[in-house]
């Protein structure tokens, strides 16, 4: 059975899914009313973003600043930003590859900071 980690936005239609994780490589897919973006993701130490959803989840009062992580090869990033109101802001940048021919997106999804530890357990079986 596969196991996927499907990240939904507090505040429209936007999914941010993480599946088809085989050796070092997983694929991650941002989808919303007006795109759609899916991107194969070489990652030799996926325990990275574990540890990143953890730390978010376990700052689930908020932070200062931003938090951010990036694959090995740039396919992906994410960086991370709390307001007061309970919400985190999760900015997603999508690449297909290092050229300039390459598509690329940029999207963002305001998740609930609780919903985060859920996020962090479910990619500690993921990875």
């Amino acid at each position: 059975m596969e196991h996927s980690v499907i990240i939904k936005s507090a505040q429209n239609d936007t999914v941010l899914e993480f599946s088809k994780h085989v050796g070092h490589h997983y694929v991650v897919c941002i989808r919303g009313s007006s795109f759609h973006a899916t991107t194969r993701v070489y990652d030799s130490e996926p325990a990275g973003l574990e540890n990143f959803f953890r730390d978010l989840a376990a700052n689930r009062s908020g932070w200062f600043g931003s938090k951010e992580w990036g694959s090995v090869e740039g396919e992906v990033s994410i960086t991370a930003s709390s307001d007061t109101t309970g919400h985190a802001t999760l900015s997603i940048h999508l690449i297909s590859g290092p050229y300039c021919f390459d598509w690329d997106l940029s999207t963002a999804l305001l998740v609930r900071l609780e919903q985060l530890d859920d996020v962090a357990s479910q990619m500690k079986t993921f990875v």
